[in-house]
């Protein structure tokens, strides 16, 4: 029982540690992880501010698609 289920039920006794987990590899290097956030901040900076002042053009002039 986990620790919510043992209040719950009124069971008081210690169930101690629970094991440990597998270790979670690191795929990604510091190298791609600032890649990831440099593509990010372009994305949302310059690309769709871009795309949105297309879809605003085409937006005035009737075109919803």
């Amino acid at each position: 029982m986990t620790d919510w289920q043992c209040e719950k039920s009124g069971h008081s006794e210690d169930l101690g540690p629970e094991p440990a987990g597998p270790t979670l590899k690191n795929y990604i290097t510091p190298a791609g992880l600032q890649r990831l956030k440099d593509e990010h901040v372009f994305l949302l900076s310059r690309e769709r501010p871009a795309v949105v002042e297309v879809v605003a053009w085409a937006a005035s002039n009737g075109d919803r698609s």
